[in-house]
């Protein structure tokens, strides 16, 4: 992961904030490139790709005037033209002066985090990688988190998909008491959201019966399938990551049901084997970052 700073430190000051912001950054894997000349930032944002942004507020120096008027912070600048750039990737604003310019964020596009300047470069680095988890980008390429209900109608399934998996390097991720130790809703969307990919297995768990004819019956999969895709929905990039093996037949007893608004999601379906599904399977994860060895 990349990122790109401006500060308005000296040149040749190395043991300025930014600079040890980006020490602790590499610890976890983050390369940040700091430049302390708009001009230099301007150019390797045009140029260079990077995965979120940080920036000062205030050229405390006076030696380069703001390109569009001395009264504009250039923090404000670099907001305006990193979003001309980029829609979504995500900026910190890093100042001493943050309760001063909280409300001149507000008519930014989001996300944009407001971090202080007094707060310990190694608690920040850890605070920013807390929101970038939060946003799905702080990722393990090598996990995917499994959803699953019992298996009916298609035995063995879910070992299935884990065997193939690990035999691929990739460490499939179960939500178990040692996962859930704080409560299961935030600990399970936290274990969610380090994960490159959401593999939910749907297979015909529940039988059915509608109120209002006894007649009319179907299959569908557990509720705790269900209550987790809705999670994977609730989280950054969520449904992208999704993908959903579909036990389907003729019959709409031995078929899983999934709610009528789910259309246009990714879905792979097989009828008695789910390894049928692996063909499509391993371009699907590899097209979402997931590394195979």
């Amino acid at each position: 992961m990349k990122a790109l700073a401006w500060d308005d430190a000296r040149r040749d000051d190395q043991s300025d904030f930014m600079s040890r912001l980006k020490i602790q950054f590499k610890r976890d894997g983050i390369e940040m490139s700091v430049e302390k000349e708009f001009s230099a930032f301007e150019e390797r944002l045009k140029t260079e790709h990077f995965d979120f942004y940080v920036t000062d507020w205030y050229d405390s120096r006076g030696i380069e005037p703001a390109p569009l008027g001395d009264e504009e912070p250039v923090g404000a600048i670099i907001l305006n033209l990193v979003r001309r750039h980029t829609k979504t990737a995500p900026i910190f604003v890093v100042s001493r002066e943050a309760a001063r310019i909280d409300g001149m964020l507000l008519s930014l596009a989001r996300p944009v985090f407001l971090k202080s300047k007094d707060t310990n470069p190694r608690w920040l680095a850890f605070d920013i990688c807390e929101h970038l988890r939060d946003l799905g980008m702080l990722i393990n390429s090598k996990k995917i988190f499994m959803i699953f209900g019992h298996d009916y109608k298609a035995e063995g399934a879910i070992r299935e998909v884990e065997e193939w998996l690990s035999r691929k390097g990739v460490s499939p991720i179960r939500l178990s008491a040692r996962n859930s130790e704080n409560g299961i809703l935030p600990d399970l969307m936290r274990e969610m959201n380090t994960c490159a990919a959401f593999i939910a297995i749907c297979t015909p768990d529940d039988q059915c019966t509608e109120a209002m004819s006894l007649e009319n019956k179907w299959a569908q999969p557990r509720a705790n399938v269900l209550f987790e895709m809705g999670i994977v929905f609730g989280l950054h990039r969520g449904a992208q990551r999704l993908t959903v093996l579909q036990r389907c037949d003729p019959a709409p007893i031995d078929c899983a049901r999934l709610p009528s608004d789910w259309g246009g999601y990714i879905t792979l379906r097989f009828s008695e084997h789910i390894r049928s599904t692996f063909k499509e399977l391993e371009p699907r994860l590899k097209s979402l970052g997931v590394s195979f060895s």
